[in-house]
């Protein structure tokens, strides 16, 4: 899946034609000289130039902008029930979510839980450590792991649980209430179609979404957080080693 690239930088000296032609030319018979100071010291002077560089992959794909509101979320903790069906076979998932915005922790029931966290410095891009308590490591993805790894482009896709709020369409009148937050019927469109989608616009949050492949139902939404559960996983786990990401694939 991941291809390591070592990056080979060659040296040329530089060399002017033009130089060379002026140059009169030592006569056969005799040998030519040692080098000089004055010879060395130009040795010395030379600039070595670096080839141009040759492209092999396009440049990544730029994040997502993010949605409007994207800034103004309230910190919400959600229990999530996910299913994925696989020939035939239907697969169910429950996980907590903590949400602010700018930080997402995913607690899974499979000993590894997750906190995402948005570039301060460009809000578009997203980080992650995963941490496996039954290695009791703590692993680093930065954004093109995470992008090559997980299929997750930016922070909005975590933001919104993976639901591209530029592919939905127009709301209907119908509307749910939870928690205090009102939910339209909408639809979003994909590959295999157009699916329903409960979403509230304000909040950038999906309550219930089912498509033939997989579904989505928020079934508890509480106000706030627990904050620890966003604090740094080097704060909370202070035993635990730390990798990145590439260190740890290749050690599995």
């Amino acid at each position: 899946m991941f291809i390591h690239l070592s990056a080979v930088l060659m040296l040329a000296v530089t060399f002017s034609p033009a130089a060379a032609q002026r140059r009169p030319a030592a006569p056969r018979e005799t040998p030519a000289a040692a080098p000089g100071a004055a010879d060395r010291e130009r040795d010395d002077l030379t600039a070595p130039v670096l080839p141009a560089r040759r492209l092999s992959m396009p440049a990544p794909e730029a994040p997502p902008a993010l949605p409007p509101g994207a800034d103004r979320v309230q910190p919400l903790t959600l229990d999530v029930r996910l299913t994925t069906r696989t020939n035939g076979r239907t697969e169910t998932r429950v996980q907590t979510v903590t949400r602010a915005a700018d930080r997402i922790h995913v607690a899974t029931a499979t000993g590894v839980e997750w906190l995402f966290e948005r570039n301060p410095v460009d809000p578009r891009r997203v980080a992650a450590s995963a941490v496996r308590h039954g290695e009791r490591t703590i692993v680093v993805y930065g954004e093109s792991d995470l992008r090559m790894a997980l299929g997750i482009p930016g922070w909005a896709h975590v933001l919104t649980m993976g639901v591209d709020a530029r592919a939905l369409t127009p709301a209907a009148a119908e509307a749910r209430t939870v928690a205090g937050l009102r939910f339209l019927k909408t639809g979003i469109e994909s590959a295999n179609g157009t699916h329903t989608l409960w979403w509230n616009a304000e909040q950038l949050l999906p309550l219930e979404y089912a498509a033939r492949e997989n579904g989505l139902t928020v079934v508890k939404i509480t106000p706030g957080t627990e904050p620890s559960r966003l604090w740094a996983p080097e704060v909370r786990f202070p035993g635990y080693r730390v990798m990145e990401f590439a260190d740890w694939l290749e050690a599995h």
